[in-house]
């Protein structure tokens, strides 16, 4: 890994330049590729600031042909190089927002990745952050009919991503925070720890921006007796937002 920021940098101009090779000249793709792959094993995967940031960089350089940006989208996703396919996660939150449905083949694979930071980075397509606007911002019921499918997935990771794919858009507002967690009902009772605990952490960090809907979805779930309120209330109430409002987090687990 490079250590100082001007290497950091003298590498993120690398890789935009390589990158604006590809573009001007798509037939060397494969060289390319492998010029961007080797630039790219100098990150890890699990850099999310620095790989999203680039990334935003990046699809400003190749969206200016959207052919080939589709194609260099597509193959640095499916690259060896688990940074490169972190890398695709953001390209594709920018270059997929305008054809949307060709996309989710790859997403399905992303999210089911073996590395843990490319599926993290997997989870940014669709939200919508300050860091990063994803395919929420632009075809939100389109992105919420897709969660409603994948959260009765067979597989899941794929049921895991929809814990974490929207937390951002959810804790912009209220009436995005209800949508959300009405979609995150059946995965609080999922039969999978991995999940049930990723609706920990979505639930924790909507909750530092919408507190109330959170409380809401809590109290809604110990007066229908969730079987597994006594995992997952202490869990969810030991984050931050709770403990600024003690008397409605003392509250909650008094009635467990």
């Amino acid at each position: 890994m490079t250590d100082s920021a001007e290497n950091r940098d003298a590498l993120a101009a690398a890789i935009l330049t390589s990158l604006e090779r590809w573009r001007d000249k798509p037939g060397d793709a494969e060289q390319h590729l492998t010029d961007c792959e080797q630039l790219l094993s100098e990150y890890s995967s699990e850099e999310s600031f620095r790989l999203t940031d680039l990334g935003n960089r990046a699809a400003e350089v190749i969206e200016r042909s959207p052919e080939v940006a589709v194609d260099i989208t597509l193959r640095i996703s499916c690259s060896t190089v688990e940074a490169a396919r972190a890398l695709g996660c953001v390209l594709i939150a920018r270059i997929g927002r305008f054809n949307p449905r060709t996309w989710i083949s790859l997403i399905k694979q992303l999210a089911d990745d073996e590395d843990a930071g490319v599926r993290d980075m997997t989870a940014l397509i669709m939200d919508e952050r300050a860091s990063l606007q994803g395919w929420a911002a632009f075809h939100s019921d389109y992105v919420f009919s897709l969660c409603e499918e994948w959260r009765a997935d067979s597989n899941y990771r794929l049921r895991r991503l929809v814990t974490r794919t929207l937390t951002g858009f959810a804790s912009l507002s209220d009436e995005n925070a209800n949508r959300f967690l009405k979609l995150l009902e059946p995965l609080y009772e999922d039969s999978a720890e991995y999940v049930r605990r990723n609706v920990v952490s979505a639930l924790r960090e909507i909750g530092r921006k919408q507190s109330e809907p959170v409380f809401s979805f809590l109290s809604d779930r110990l007066a229908q007796g969730s079987p597994y309120n006594g995992e997952l209330v202490p869990l969810i109430l030991e984050g931050a937002f709770a403990h600024k409002h003690e008397e409605v987090r003392q509250d909650l687990l008094a009635q467990l």
